[in-house]
């Protein structure tokens, strides 16, 4: 009998470590967010709009393998479009665009 709630209470607590370990992994991070760098404060939403503290201010974006493109609708019916490589490195938590070979590093803006 001892044995047998021994056995139970070590299983219990197998279970119990083990969800106490699934529930802390790391979410996995995301291009979304807002990103600063170089005077530059960049915001990618998981609704495809971006918004800037540039021209073009706000809009929306695609991403196409390495390629990050923004729009920006000009008038009514005129859009502009600036497309650049990118590169995401989630351990470090950056994002880096390239324009003209240049890369122009961005880290994320943490929450307060």
């Amino acid at each position: 009998m001892k044995k047998t709630a021994l056995t139970i209470r070590n299983i219990l607590l197998s279970l119990v470590l083990i969800t106490s370990l699934i529930a802390c992994k790391a979410e996995k991070k995301t291009i979304y967010g807002t990103w600063l760098g170089d005077g530059i404060e960049l915001t990618l939403r998981e609704d495809g709009t971006f918004a800037c503290n540039f021209d073009p201010k706000e809009g929306t974006f695609k991403i196409e393998g390495d390629t990050l493109t923004l729009y920006q609708e000009l008038h009514s019916d005129m859009e502009s479009q600036a497309s650049c490589k990118y590169e995401f490195d989630e351990k470090k938590d950056t994002l880096t665009l390239f324009l003209n070979d240049e890369g122009t590093t961005f880290t994320r803006k943490q929450v307060k």
